[in-house]
């Protein structure tokens, strides 16, 4: 797959996204029912990502802030700032055929999982890819 051969574009109310699945419902369902309305409420902003006029995949991005007061004091930056502007990633998605062993879950309630990557706060786990 080259690289430059995909295609981003912000979600509309005009693209057809109804045949796009990961496979994880959850996410599936963001897309197809949420996303849209999330975006149109500005609490953040859909990209698709095409290839060869496939929808391959998706993120959503969404404003957010790292609280001050739970960081660890060497982390903290010398600003007059209570939190700090963050950009977070609230939902990010590959389309099942072009998934490969594994998949990436982005998820809060994350801190019993042995095979994941703190992020202050937000884990992303590794999980088999289901047969």
């Amino acid at each position: 797959m080259n690289l430059e051969n995909i295609d981003i574009e912000i979600l509309s109310e005009k693209r057809d996204i109804s045949c796009f699945s990961c496979g994880e419902k959850d996410i599936d369902e963001f897309i197809h029912t949420e996303a849209m309305i999330f975006q149109n409420e500005r609490l953040g902003v859909t990209y698709l990502f095409f290839y060869e006029k496939q929808l391959i995949g998706f993120v959503t991005l969404s404003m957010a802030d790292l609280r001050k007061r739970k960081m660890d004091e060497n982390d903290k930056l010398p600003i007059g700032r209570e939190n700090y502007p963050a950009l977070q990633i609230s939902q990010l998605a590959v389309c099942k055929d072009l998934q490969v062993n594994y998949c990436l879950l982005y998820t809060s309630d994350a801190a019993d999982e042995e095979d994941s990557v703190d992020l202050g706060g937000r884990r992303i786990i590794k999980k088999k890819k289901k047969n």
